[in-house]
């Protein structure tokens, strides 16, 4: 089955290190089974990181050196430019996202503190956005080639979100040929996770399915410290107006204590 992956990654020129081309050009050399991938970049400074940096000179000789050159070796994969600006960076991706419709969009962290990657501008383009983001911290990465998917199976309240997360996981790790893993925590042995109800919905095997008593912030992180996973897969709840200032508290304690790159649906 051949796949169109569209991906929006974003890049501010403000900044010397790029974590999300270079994010998205490791998912294009997993790309295989026929997958099509086109790349949109979009070229986003924010008015804090211009003004911390001074004014910033981003013309073709820049997007030569920094995008174009890296590009060299995958001659299969479309590619295109975009530019935005406006005072709101997370809007800007936005809008970006709007228009390009993509499968996902990477989005860089260069500060990993819990303040700075779950601002209420961050919370606001991870609850809007229509499609997958991954939030991809500065700084090297060994790549294992596994995806973990956090699951929440014993709260009916969850069962749209675990769908998401069991057809998003199959997706991706078909695409980019990525070894999917299940972890489900639970803390009450009366309401323990049905472990054939995972194998079902995601095909996984039971061997990379971990159940494990636990608070779910504890057994997320210390599974994916376990099988070294390279992404690991949460789901948040989509909403805006006011209720799309609410905060996931356990997706914050989850993103400040884990070093790893981390795929929001």
């Amino acid at each position: 089955m051949e796949h169109q992956v569209t991906v929006l990654i974003v890049i501010d020129p403000s900044k010397n290190e790029h974590p999300a081309l270079d994010r998205a050009l490791l998912l294009a050399d997993r790309a295989f089974n026929g997958a099509r991938v086109k790349m949109v970049f979009l070229l986003n400074s924010s008015e804090t990181t211009t003004a911390k940096a001074g004014a910033v000179l981003c013309d073709s000789a820049w997007v030569k050196e920094n995008i174009y050159t890296r590009l060299l070796t995958k001659p299969n994969i479309e590619h295109s430019v975009v530019m935005g600006w406006g005072p709101s960076f997370n809007d800007v991706i936005l809008e970006a996202s709007h228009s390009v419709q993509p499968t996902l969009s990477i989005v860089p962290q260069y500060d990993t503190s819990s303040a700075s990657r779950f601002s209420d501008e961050r919370w606001k383009l991870l609850r809007e956005a229509t499609n997958s983001v991954l939030l991809a911290p500065v700084g090297p990465r060994q790549h294992s080639g596994k995806l973990l998917c956090a699951f929440k199976l014993q709260d009916e309240t969850y069962d749209e979100r675990n769908q998401r997360i069991a057809e998003i996981g199959k997706k991706f790790g078909e695409i980019f040929g990525l070894e999917v893993h299940a972890v489900n925590a639970y803390n009450d042995s009366m309401n323990f996770p049905d472990r054939s109800r995972i194998a079902n919905m995601t095909g996984i095997a039971n061997e990379n399915i971990h159940v494990k008593l636990g608070e779910p912030d504890d057994v997320i992180c210390g599974v994916a410290e376990e099988i070294d996973a390279d992404l690991t897969l949460i789901a948040s709840k989509q909403r805006k107006g006011w209720k799309g200032a609410l905060r996931g508290n356990m997706i914050e304690k989850i993103s400040e204590r884990m070093n790893r790159d981390i795929l929001m649906i």
